[in-house]
Formats: C-alpha cells, structure tokens, sequence
C-alpha cells in the first residue's frame, strides 16, 4: 500500500510540474479522472497502461523514477546501455510482479525491437517474448492467467 501511495504523490508532482488540471491529465492518459484521483491517493496502482500513457505522452519523463522515486523526473536524453541494464529490475530478480508490463513500456522507450532488448540484457527474442506474454498482451490488458498490475 505504501508503495501505491508513493507512486501516486510522485504522479501528482509530475502533473504539477506540468502546470495541468487533474482533468487534462487524465485525459491524455486515456482515464478517467475518478481513477487518476484514486491513483493519486494511493488507493488505485498505477496500472501498465497508465505507465505506458506516461512514457508516450512524456517521453522526458523518467519512469525509474516514477516507480521507484529513483533519480531525477526528468531523466537524461541518452542513457547508455548500462544505463539502461541499471533500470531493469528483474536482472536481479526474474520474480519482479511488474515484469512483464515494463518490458514493453522499456523496448518502447528505448524503441529497441525484441532482439536489440534481448542483446541488451543477455538473452534472446524468444525469451524478451515469453517474458512479455507472461501476462500481458501488446494492449496491456491483463490476462484471466496473468500476474497482477504494479503493487
């Protein structure tokens, strides 16, 4: 719940920053802006699709940091690979819950293909694909089988 609750305050301060109304932003997350106000508070995740909004609508936006207060909110214009490795949690640990929805969200913003993200993290096309169908589909929608959104 802490985590929500942190995950959210940092949403809040990136809409501030933006100088936008609770509405507007919603709006170019493609929510509603109940949910939005629920994320806010800490009483809704924030789900894949909401981060994957984010990284669309603001690509200077660092997502590390979104999700883990981690660095700056607005990250470097270019991350080096090992950059890059140092934002992907499940090299450490491949039980991350959030695995598969940001494995996506990564290839999207570095705007690596399935191969270039395989290479950069040691493995191959076929893993980065069973790892992104683990339980999200490319709508990222969760699957009936799927693991739960970003706790």
């Amino acid at each position: 719940m802490y985590e929500k609750i942190e995950r959210g305050a940092r949403l809040e301060q990136l809409r501030n920053s933006l100088k936008i109304t609770q509405v507007k932003f919603a709006r170019t997350l493609g929510i509603t802006q109940g949910y939005l106000n629920q994320i806010l508070k800490g009483t809704a995740n924030i789900s894949h699709t909401v981060l994957h909004a984010v990284t669309i609508n603001y690509p200077n936006v660092s997502t590390d940091w979104l999700l883990t207060g981690k660095g700056d909110m607005i990250k470097q214009e270019v991350e080096s690979d090992a950059q890059k490795r140092a934002l992907i949690p499940f090299l450490d640990d491949p039980g991350e819950t959030f695995l598969p929805a940001n494995i996506g969200m990564m290839r999207k913003r570095w705007r690596l293909g399935q191969d270039e993200f395989g290479a950069l993290v040691n493995g191959t096309r076929s893993q980065v694909s069973n790892w992104e169908r683990a339980g999200y589909d490319y709508t990222g929608s969760l699957r009936s089988n799927g693991r739960a959104a970003i706790a």
